[in-house]
């Protein structure tokens, strides 16, 4: 008999019994929780069908993604000695793929963050060039500043553009950063789906010998 792949290990849960309906690859799992803020995936699954951003129903729109994660000490490596930094940062590298959904709303918005950063990246460049062309102490003050501001439109259309954050990789677990409506969806979707075993029930009619006693004797 086939069995329902086990969801991480969590304290919380109730008790799952086993099922008669084997998971497919690629198919949704149960394979999460929610610590915090966070939404904790096992390495390689597939989340249900409902929108990673805004917690929506969907309906196949999945999508496989691959992921990388650095520790955070690797990038301060990085700006001390960038040498030594690039080497610790492709030892400590960690990647996976998770597959998700986006809701038409969803993908709207991702669209939205990034044109609002592309502009200000092209606003940046038009300010910069016209900056340095002045050739004065005024047109090069511009100009830095939009050398700035490409930065800032670059960090935007990626702050925008994504549906979730990766905090980090530990183990075989990726720790994802959702909005609470979508943490709720999860949570609520993960507990309608798991099949709580049912207690052993003891009959009234069943008969108890009396201690001591042997039915063969």
């Amino acid at each position: 008999m086939n069995h329902a792949a086990p969801g991480p290990v969590n304290p919380y849960a109730p008790p799952t019994a086993p099922t008669g309906h084997h998971r497919g690859a690629g198919a949704p799992s149960l394979d999460y929780f929610r610590e915090g803020q966070d939404l904790v995936v096992r390495k390689e699954s597939t989340l249900p069908e409902i929108c990673i951003r805004t917690g929506q129903p969907t309906s196949g729109r999945m999508r496989t993604k691959k992921l990388s994660w650095v520790p955070p000490w690797t990038i301060i490596v990085l700006v001390l000695i960038r040498i030594v930094g690039l080497i610790c940062m492709l030892i400590a590298r960690k990647t996976a793929n998770v597959t998700f959904s986006l809701s038409e709303e969803a993908q709207a918005k991702r669209k939205q963050g990034l044109t609002i950063g592309l502009g200000v990246v092209g606003a940046s460049l038009l300010v910069t060039i016209a900056g340095f062309a002045m050739d004065s102490e005024s047109g090069a003050l511009l100009g830095v500043f939009g050398i700035l501001g490409l930065f800032v439109g670059i960090l935007l259309a990626a702050l925008l553009h994504r549906p979730f954050q990766l905090r980090k990789m530990a183990d075989d677990y990726l720790y994802l950063r959702l909005k609470p409506a979508a943490l709720d969806a999860f949570e609520a979707h993960r507990a309608s789906h798991q099949v709580v075993a049912a207690p052993v029930a003891h009959s009234p009619f069943a008969a108890q010998a009396p201690a001591g006693h042997s039915p063969f004797g």
